[in-house]
């Protein structure tokens, strides 16, 4: 097997052509790869918990953010020269150890907006709206006629608003 061509051998097991040239040429160790992180638990922790209030104020964290976000605390710790956003290495790492407490979703424009304008004045006109349109449509008495409409087809997404 000494003798076969490095393409040919990442070829025929699916090893990425480069990945293979490295280890054989020794410029990568795989006896060196970092094992622990960057942070103790308790950091980790605290990016968790973070990320948790972030979420529960409806702004969920990008993958990005979350690079980012530990770029900078690497940085205010002392433990990189730059608050460059860290790897994908880490936030996969970080993500599967922390599995259990957050995950990462595709951003919901609709989300986003709900928090966003979720004012407290843009909440008391609504309900400002509605006492109008229950007062005009005789419905005070009759608050089983107020559904929402949003699903018509099941017979659950028929949520009385009163």
């Amino acid at each position: 097997m000494k003798n076969l061509p490095v393409r040919r051998v990442a070829l025929q097991y699916s090893i990425p052509y480069q990945t293979l040239r490295d280890r054989i040429s020794g410029r990568v160790d795989p006896n060196k790869f970092l094992k622990e992180t960057i942070f103790t638990h308790d950091e980790e922790l605290g990016l968790v918990e973070h990320a948790e209030i972030y979420a529960r104020l409806g702004y969920g964290l990008s993958n990005t953010a979350m690079q980012k976000l530990g770029g900078e605390l690497a940085h205010h710790l002392g433990r990189s020269d730059t608050e460059k956003p860290l790897s994908n290495c880490w936030l996969y790492g970080f993500l599967k150890r922390w599995e259990s407490r957050i995950s990462t979703l595709k951003p919901s424009a609709l989300e986003s907006n709900r928090a966003k304008y979720s004012t407290p004045e843009v909440v008391e006109q609504f309900f400002n709206n509605l006492e109008a349109a229950v007062a005009e449509y005789g419905l005070q008495e009759r608050p089983d006629c107020i559904f929402n409409p949003m699903k018509p087809e099941s017979p659950q997404s028929i949520v009385p608003l009163i």
